[in-house]
């Protein structure tokens, strides 16, 4: 679903969208700098891809805290693995791009990041991740708050340019 609305020109041209993608666009073409080769081409040509993927798992760990309580995402998942409920679902996302070399090649030329850049590019948008893996301010999977992009919701920077003080107000 994010898919066919971030690739609308409702999103690709409106003017409530232009800060929210551009900052998912920096961010991602950053992250193709931090962990990426001299390959890496992300940002503007795999913005729909990207911001799909990090609205969608936003959505999925939405659903996931819903489920379960905090002291069952921060028990062991498993008896032999030192790893906590809210660990293995990221891990798990993470499993999603683990791709042949083939592939790999083929997305150089592609609407979608490196593997590597769309595991890191959406976790490291994500401070719950960040909380989950004990990472410290400054590590490359820890972006400061400010940094963070919300192409959705009330996090979204344009979502204060419309704000009448109407939750339901919606930009034309």
């Amino acid at each position: 679903i994010f898919n066919m609305f971030i690739e609308s020109p409702y999103v690709q041209d409106h003017p409530y969208f232009i800060l929210e993608s551009q900052c998912l666009i920096d961010h991602f073409a950053t992250t193709c700098h931090t962990f990426g080769d001299s390959a890496c081409s992300s940002g503007r040509r795999t913005f729909a891809e990207d911001a799909s993927e990090l609205e969608g798992m936003r959505q999925a760990h939405d659903i996931l805290t819903q489920r379960f309580s905090i002291g069952q995402l921060a028990s062991l998942a498993f008896p032999d693995l030192p790893y906590t409920l809210e660990q293995i679902f990221f891990y798990a996302f993470a499993s999603l791009e683990c791709v042949s070399k083939d592939s790999v090649e083929d997305r150089r030329n592609g609407h979608r990041s490196l593997p590597e850049i769309r595991v890191n590019g959406v976790l490291s948008q994500m401070p719950e991740f960040t909380k989950a893996f004990n990472c410290f301010d400054g590590e490359p999977m820890s972006v400061p708050d400010k940094s963070l992009c919300f192409l959705f919701g009330q996090n979204a920077i344009g979502s204060e340019k419309f704000d009448d003080g109407n939750s339901s107000s919606i930009p034309a």
